[in-house]
């Protein structure tokens, strides 16, 4: 039940969502651009489902990178918007629509692409992402809660003026914790 019509699937772009669910993206329509996230059940039981925005830009929606929570309940994918690349996370199901896991950025601010491609703590509780938040081309560490309990917060003290975190990577601890330089 994968909405193929004219559209194209990605190989190699599929991510187990628990037992029952695989987590796919979609190239929908004439924009190479326009990638989709999808969640459908491995027994093809039902239909697939949508898990990313409305693709209302010009670019449709740029969707680039997602990491699957390690229950398989939550999706957290990068997204472009005309403007900016933001951070969205959504239940693996379709349930709910997708929230921005950020406050709205600065002008011209973008959340960077994940390293060794995930946002999240071995222990699926954190999303941490590097962007330039809160002032444009100052890229500096962020952490907010994968449920969306609480706001993001940034992860060390004020860097120095014209310093950048340059990357970061999960120690692989429980609970997580960062190295990032």
């Amino acid at each position: 039940h994968v909405p193929t019509g004219g559209n194209q699937l990605i190989p190699n772009d599929f991510s187990s969502a628990g037992p029952d669910q695989v987590v796919f993206r979609l190239r929908v329509g004439a924009l190479d651009q326009q990638h989709h996230l999808y969640s459908a059940a491995i027994d093809g039981s039902g239909p697939a489902v949508r898990l990313t925005g409305d693709g209302s830009g010009a670019w449709g929606v740029g969707y680039r990178q997602a990491s699957i929570s390690p229950d398989g309940s939550r999706v957290v994918y990068l997204e472009y918007d005309d403007t900016s690349w933001r951070l969205f996370r959504v239940p693996s199901d379709g349930s709910q629509p997708p929230t921005p896991v950020h406050p709205p950025l600065v002008t011209g601010g973008n959340v960077d692409f994940a390293p060794s491609s995930s946002w999240l703590s071995s222990d699926g509780e954190r999303i941490v992402y590097r962007a330039d938040q809160e002032e444009d081309e100052r890229f500096e560490l962020f952490s907010a809660p994968l449920d969306g309990s609480s706001p993001a917060i940034r992860l060390h003290p004020a860097l120095l003026p014209g310093a950048d975190v340059q990357s970061y990577l999960f120690t692989g601890d429980t609970p997580a914790r960062v190295v990032f330089l």
